[in-house]
């Protein structure tokens, strides 16, 4: 299995994840005057503009699928369920490669089987509150 280091995509992939627009923003800006380079607000919103458009070219990264599909997409990572876990692919040269799993785990988060359901003479109650 390839490291996830082998992937062309994986640094923008993973900039995706961890960092929002205004993160990425105030460390470019950090790098640009750390190098003596001054920005003004003329500057700062080019690069502001050139990051979000950057970020919207990527759109989602995770593509959630059953089976993995005949060919894959560059960019994205394709996640199939194995369960309470899904394995992570990414098609690269040609083919889909696997690069490891992610375990997910729902315990704590509220789920459909903790709804109760209501009548609509509860809901009429509820939206006449709200006169």
């Amino acid at each position: 299995m390839d490291g996830v280091d082998d992937y062309p995509y994986d640094s923008g992939i993973r900039l995706r994840l961890t960092i929002d627009n205004e993160q990425l923003l105030r460390i470019v800006i950090d790098i640009l005057m750390k190098a003596g380079i001054p920005m003004n607000l003329a500057q700062r919103i080019q690069v502001e503009t050139a990051i979000d458009a950057a970020i919207a070219q990527l759109g989602e990264v995770f593509i959630v699928v059953d089976a993995l599909p005949a060919v894959g997409l560059p960019g994205k990572i394709y996640l199939v369920s194995e369960g309470s876990n899904f394995s992570q692919w990414i098609w690269h040269a040609g083919a889909f490669k696997r690069k490891g799993s992610a375990d997910v785990s729902l315990v704590g988060y509220f789920h459909e089987g903790n709804l109760v359901p209501i009548t609509n003479q509860e809901i009429d109650a509820m939206l006449a509150s709200l006169v």
